[in-house]
């Protein structure tokens, strides 16, 4: 277990082969969010939580290429998340420690932070 300040730092896998985005033509981490596969991984209301965090520019990108995106969150505290690919897999963390069965809202306001126009990079 990697700590992260005081919290421990929660990863969670998609293990389902529908999942898998291997072999696909998928080419990156921005092409899991689109908004059906974010719907898919997190149930309505956490993506609706998110949605709304992203849009009042509560989400800060730190880091973004192709199999990465590391981003800054202000909530009540601020938060850290991830969002990293592995063999194919999308995998996930967020210092909230909420992400255990699927992405929370810090993550979909991650995920949905990385569409044109919605959130600053780190300078």
């Amino acid at each position: 277990m990697v700590l992260v300040g005081q919290k421990a730092r929660r990863s969670r896998y998609l293990k389902d082969a529908a999942n898998t985005r291997e072999g696909s033509g998928m080419s990156g981490i921005d092409d899991w969010f689109d908004e059906k596969t974010l719907l898919d991984m997190a149930p309505p209301d956490v993506f609706l939580r998110g949605a709304s965090a992203a849009e009042h520019g509560s989400v800060q990108i730190l880091e973004r290429d192709e199999e990465h995106l590391r981003s800054r969150v202000e909530d009540t505290e601020v938060l850290t998340t991830e969002f990293w690919l592995s063999s194919g897999e999308l995998k996930w963390s967020c210092t909230c420690g909420a992400a255990e069965t699927h992405p929370c809202e810090h993550l979909m306001a991650s995920a949905l932070a990385t569409w044109p126009g919605e959130a600053p990079r780190a300078e």
